[in-house]
């Protein structure tokens, strides 16, 4: 997703993108963060979730 001036939304994108927001954030005091997972079926919202922890959350520092 992009905004109008072409520069992609912050928290989307590539999990090396997401990295990059985390520790934006994170330099500007940023401490906790909260995602929405939720999807169609729980099946998919677990999936998703943990997708997250594998390609995001294991990587920050």
């Amino acid at each position: 997703m992009t905004a109008d001036t072409g520069e992609r939304h912050a928290f989307t994108g590539t999990a090396a993108d997401l990295l990059d927001d985390v520790d934006a954030f994170g330099a500007m005091g940023l401490r906790h963060l909260m995602f929405n997972f939720q999807s169609r079926s729980l099946d998919r919202t677990i999936a998703r979730m943990e997708a997250f922890a594998d390609a995001v959350i294991a990587k920050v520092g």
